[in-house]
């Protein structure tokens, strides 16, 4: 009869094929990557909700905030700061001013007596689909339509 620590001891043996041994180490080493992917997204998991959490805010932060650039135009949506006068400009030139959907505007050069504005929109076409359009203008720094500069 065989003791336990001779039981326990590792014997090699012919009946143990080299594929089998490359097999149990394959399952080790796929383990320890499920292991460590699972240790990673843990971590970027925690790093998401530390930020989410910095970003929240309450109200009385929010209007502790000070007022926006004196650089900005005025006459700028609340919502997504885009020009009202060049979002009004856009959907009076369109067939179905009801598919409008803004994109973004970004507010180029600033120039003494004016801004260049570049706004991107999206517009309804005749199929029923959205297609991404792009207009670019001065605005002056009260918020007007100067001049179109270009459309495409």
């Amino acid at each position: 009869m065989t003791t336990l620590k001779a039981r326990l001891r590792f014997q090699p043996s012919s009946s143990v094929s080299p594929s089998a041994i490359r097999g149990h180490y394959l399952s080790q080493m796929l383990a320890l990557a499920l292991f460590t992917g699972l240790v990673i997204a843990w971590v970027a998991y925690d790093i998401h909700s530390r930020i989410r959490q910095a970003g929240q805010m309450t109200l009385a932060q929010i209007n502790a905030l000070p007022a926006p650039a004196a650089g900005l135009p005025t006459g700028l949506s609340p919502s997504d700061s885009s020009s009202l006068a060049l979002v009004k400009y856009v959907k009076g030139h369109m067939d179905n001013p009801a598919s409008f959907v803004h994109i973004k505007t970004d507010y180029g050069d600033h120039y003494p007596d004016y801004y260049l504005v570049t706004m991107t929109y999206g517009e309804g076409n005749a199929q029923g689909k959205v297609v991404t359009r792009h207009i670019e203008a001065k605005m002056d720094t009260d918020g007007d339509l100067m001049q179109v500069t270009a459309y495409w």
